[in-house]
Order: structure tokens, then C-alpha cells, then sequence
């Protein structure tokens, strides 16, 4: 069974491309449209945002943000990708032909391996849509937290750091628990809460981009 990751993400974009986005990322059924693989939630925070022309979704997926929502090896759409690629790439050689058929035949063939291919990344959406993607996450029992930023199918930031929590009901003073893992926190810090995390990007805060 694979690791949960949890992450917290803010889409902006036009409201009716948000929407079609928030129908991708929930997506079950793969035959029905374009889908992420292994996204098991993609909880809406506020509707009331997506006329504003913004939305933030929580949620879960397997293993990482990265092998789920992005491109490349590792990625579970790896392969269709590398496919989705080649073919994009032979597409693209028919615009160049002196042929006029076959100028023809590109703008047939451009529309319909977009709506053949449906395996998605946060990239693609990124790009069909419109949008900005910013999105945190975390697995600490695999030790990491991800930060990525998508405009317009540009990967702005792409960053993974290590993070993990500690348990504060296995220390019996703050300051134990600071010199065994190099931390300084607070005796409120250690006395308010069960966890505490070593690590990542602290406060997930969204940015303008």
C-alpha cells in the first residue's frame, strides 16, 4: 500500500476554468475525460472563491505530489506521457511540411490527441486552462515536503526538502527535545501541541505569481 501524501493547493484562473480543473483532479473514472492517477481526494475549501477568480483544494494522493500530479520519470503517467510526447512532436513535423494536405491535416490532429489523450499533470492543466497551480504537501513518515508552482505550463518552482514530525509526548522537557534534534522550540510550542515538524517550508503561504 502506498504512502499518503497529504497537500493543500491554490488554482487561479478564469472561474470556468477552475471549475473544469476541479472536475479533473476529481475524476474516478478514467475512461469519462482528463484525470491525475492516484489523487484519492480533492476537497473544494470555498466555493464562494471561484468567482473571484481563485480556490484552494486539500486533499490526499499516493506517495507524493510529484509522482502523482507531475511529468517525468517516476511519475505514474510516465509512459503515456513519453507516448503523448512522440506523438505531439510527429503533429508538429506535419506543420512544417511543404505538403498542403498534411498543413491541413495538423490542426485535425492537434485537436483530437487532446481530447485522446487523457492522462494529466498539473502541467497540462496548467496550460490547457490558463492557470496558476501552487501547491504544497507532505509525507513525513517518508520525511519530505514538496512546494511547485505552475503558470500557464511553466514550472515556476519545483522544490523538495526534507521534514519530519516529532512526537512531544516522547521527550519530558522542551529543551530534551531541542538538543536531540538541533530545534528551538518553545515551551508553549511543546505544551500545546501532540506534533511538532522539523523541517519544510513552515507556514504554508500562498504567493502571487
Amino acid at each position: 500500500m502506498a504512502n499518503i501524501c497529504s497537500y493543500c493547493m491554490k488554482v487561479t484562473g478564469e472561474p470556468d476554468k477552475i471549475r473544469e480543473f476541479i472536475e479533473v483532479i476529481q475524476r474516478d473514472n478514467y475512461e469519462e475525460g482528463r484525470h491525475f492517477y492516484r489523487v484519492f481526494s480533492a476537497d473544494v475549501m470555498d466555493e464562494g472563491t471561484i468567482d473571484d477568480g481563485w480556490v484552494q483544494i486539500i486533499g490526499s494522493c499516493a506517495w507524493s505530489v510529484y509522482s502523482c500530479m507531475m511529468e517525468g520519470n517516476a511519475t505514474y503517467s510516465e509512459k503515456e506521457f513519453d507516448k503523448y510526447q512522440k506523438t505531439k512532436q510527429e503533429i508538429e513535423a506535419l506543420k512544417k511540411s511543404p505538403d498542403l494536405a498534411s498543413k491541413n491535416n495538423y490542426f485535425f490532429a492537434k485537436e483530437k490527441i487532446e481530447k485522446e489523450f487523457l492522462a494529466s499533470s498539473l502541467i497540462r492543466e496548467s496550460k490547457l486552462l490558463n492557470l496558476t497551480i501552487e501547491v504544497f504537501s507532505e509525507e513525513y513518515g517518508c520525511c519530505f515536503e514538496e512546494h511547485f508552482v505552475i503558470k500557464n505550463g511553466e514550472v515556476l518552482v519545483d522544490e523538495c526538502v526534507e521534514a519530519y514530525e516529532i512526537y512531544t509526548e516522547d521527550y519530558e522537557s522542551v529543551e530534551k527535545l531541542n538538543e536531540e534534534h538541533g530545534t528551538n522550540f518553545s515551551e508553549h510550542e511543546f505544551k500545546e501541541e501532540m506534533y511538532l515538524v522539523k523541517g519544510g517550508f513552515g507556514d504554508w503561504e500562498f504567493d502571487e505569481y
